[in-house]
């Protein structure tokens, strides 16, 4: 399987994997409120999921562009491959983090809130052939100055 293809299958599996549990929550068939929004630990998750995404999402954006991961992809689709797939890992991990922290703070807004920024984040890291030679070739010319 090509590269482009693999990560592309994986992009797919990490979101249809993570819609259903929305809609398991949401639909109440799994009731997990447990924290109280006003309370300390509410207010020790919802201060830790701010900082996650305000940390993730920058992150994940310029993953392909930081000096390690440059040097390590020039001219290998299977570093490639593992550096693509743990952009990916960060968003869906910190996008199942908020999904699951809403329902257990009683659909408390901000993570609600937090949740659709990771998804707009998402749509910004669909792989395709093109941008994986510009980023591969970028990380060529990198060595090279």
């Amino acid at each position: 399987m090509s590269t482009v293809k693999y990560l592309r299958t994986l992009y797919i599996i990490f979101l249809s994997g993570i819609i259903p549990l929305g809609v398991l929550l949401e639909s109440g068939l799994i009731d997990i409120s447990i924290v109280e929004p006003s309370s300390i630990v509410g207010t020790w998750t919802t201060m830790t999921g701010i900082a996650l995404t305000v940390i993730v999402i920058p992150l994940s954006l310029k993953w392909m562009t930081l000096r390690r991961v440059k040097v390590a992809i020039k001219d290998s689709e299977e570093a490639y491959r593992m550096h693509y797939s743990l952009r990916l890992y960060m968003l869906s991990l910190t996008l199942i983090y908020h999904i699951i922290l809403y329902f257990m703070s009683g659909c408390e807004p901000t993570f609600g809130y937090m949740a659709l920024m990771v998804v707009v984040a998402y749509l910004f890291v669909w792989p395709s052939e093109d941008k994986m030679r510009y980023e591969m070739s970028a990380a060529g010319e990198h060595q090279e100055s």
